[in-house]
């Protein structure tokens, strides 16, 4: 197993506003909810720091890269993933700093 490989959510990247898609989005929220429900009642501080997938920002890190799925997806873009986190957060104003930009 190789602890540093990237587990990409191809699914929500390239349909971002598929069935499947809506149920991860949610499902991210109510993590970060919970999140911050947690560490309010302890009287600490959330940020969250939101990393972009190598895939959507390396052309040479596997079989599958940004430009292929660009090419082959019309609903993909490379900010899709670190932009629904972002949005998520900015919702629930939760701070946030998106490495992606």
């Amino acid at each position: 197993m190789n602890f540093f490989e990237d587990y990409y959510d191809i699914t929500t990247a390239i349909t971002p506003n598929s069935e499947s898609s809506r149920l991860k989005k949610k499902l991210i929220e109510l993590i970060l909810l919970d999140a911050i429900n947690y560490t309010k009642s302890r009287n600490i501080r959330l940020i969250v720091l939101i990393q972009p997938s190598v895939i959507d920002v390396c052309k040479n890190y596997s079989n599958i890269n940004y430009e292929i799925l660009r090419q082959k997806f019309p609903e993909y873009n490379q900010s899709n993933l670190s932009t629904i986190v972002e949005n998520i957060c900015n919702k629930n104003n939760i701070i946030n700093i998106n490495l992606y930009k």
